[in-house]
């Protein structure tokens, strides 16, 4: 792995890994869109990336961006958090 790379990491790796067949996905602010557009050219757009406004935002009541997002069957938001692994150990 690249020491330089912001999202080359273990915890990063199994979220990528694990968000294939779950409801996991990345959530960027929509100016932070060139970041988000790295992130999923670096897996070759395999997984969900969306770029949101600040009302929604403020709706998820998220403190933070990236956020590494979990949904439920009904898309009803189930976990949020930077720290990719806590999405996965949530459940």
């Amino acid at each position: 792995m690249d020491r330089n790379c912001a999202y080359c990491s273990i915890n990063f790796e199994e979220f990528f890994n694990l968000s294939k067949d779950k409801n996991f996905f990345v959530l960027f602010k929509k100016e932070d869109h060139d970041k988000a557009e790295e992130l999923a050219d670096l897996y070759d757009f395999s997984f969900e990336v969306y770029l949101t406004d600040k009302e929604l935002f403020k709706e998820m009541q998220l403190r933070f961006m990236p956020a590494f997002v979990k949904v439920g069957c009904g898309l009803e938001l189930e976990k949020a958090t930077p720290i990719p692994l806590q999405v996965i150990n949530s459940f």
